[in-house]
């Protein structure tokens, strides 16, 4: 199997699809990408991760069948339709994703710049102007914050069109992106069943990280692959600890339901063991105490 780095990926995705109508944004294919599932949607085609060597890869034929399919997509620019939220949009759609980021624009003018709408001072931002954003906000400066995010591996705000009242885009990429969110749910559906039992949980509270990539375990399954941290290692050095000490034999020691650990968290100043932790536990700690 040709595995390539997200790196690679990304540049050969950029020459795949250099001159085509839907802008390719491969910005999302490490780490994290994968956490909701084993996958990362590049237009309406899954690309599955694999992490090698405890570094995420992706399969060089993949990337290469979807940077042809999201090149060979036809794009009418004047066959458009409305890309405003739908009634029925719950969660995170593409529609209230793009409704998020021009509102977040209008918010962060307003706040800078104050409010010149006539009227009740501030204004709620939900009145378009000129530019179809709210308040006071320009174009520039929704390019500016977001021109370069994606969505499913591609950046809307090109394909975006004001038509003085709403806001629309292509049909067929609408179609792209709306194919591209049924196939993360379904993906996500599927990640979030343990693995062992087979038993449909919450992705957030069952998946965790391991030298393989994520495995998604429920609680008794997780108790039953890896046992409680007992201190056993207290006042031992990081360095000294034997290979066969693996921390993914414990559970984490902070979160509150079972959890399999990753790591072996430990004082970088005198370098003793504290006690096994996830990938995510372990990232909060070096956010909110980035020397400990």
């Amino acid at each position: 199997m040709p595995l390539i780095s997200p790196e690679y990926a990304g540049q050969l995705l950029k020459e795949l699809t250099k001159g085509c109508p839907v802008p390719a944004a491969p910005a999302d294919m490490a780490r994290y990408a994968f956490q909701t599932s084993d996958h990362v949607l590049i237009g309406d085609v899954a690309v599955r991760g694999y992490k090698h060597k405890n570094r995420w890869r992706l399969d060089e034929r993949d990337i290469r069948k979807a940077g042809e399919r999201l090149a060979s997509l036809a794009i009418d620019l004047d066959d458009l339709v409305d890309a405003r939220p739908l009634p029925t949009d719950r969660g995170r759609t593409w529609r209230l994703q793009i409704r998020n980021w021009f509102d977040h624009v209008a918010y962060e003018d307003q706040t800078a710049n104050g409010c010149h709408c006539e009227g009740q001072q501030p204004c709620d931002r939900t009145r378009p102007n000129q530019h179809g954003l709210g308040c006071g906000a320009t174009w520039e400066q929704a390019e500016a914050r977001y021109g370069q995010q994606s969505i499913a591996s591609t950046r809307p705000l090109p394909l975006l069109t004001w038509s003085g009242a709403i806001w629309m885009v292509p049909r067929a990429y609408a179609a792209l992106l709306d194919r591209a969110e049924q196939i993360a749910a379904q993906l996500a559906e599927k990640a979030a069943r343990c693995s062992r039992c087979g038993a449909q949980g919450d992705i957030w509270e069952w998946r965790s990280s391991s030298t393989a990539g994520y495995t998604t375990l429920c609680p008794s399954c997780t108790s039953a692959a890896a046992r409680r941290y007992k201190g056993h290692l207290r006042c031992r050095q990081y360095k000294s600890l034997p290979k066969k000490s693996q921390p993914d034999a414990f559970l984490c020691v902070l979160c509150p339901s079972p959890r399999q650990a990753m790591y072996w968290d430990h004082c970088h100043e005198h370098g003793f063991v504290r006690g096994p932790l996830t990938e995510l536990t372990r990232k909060f700690l070096q956010v909110r105490w980035p020397f400990r």
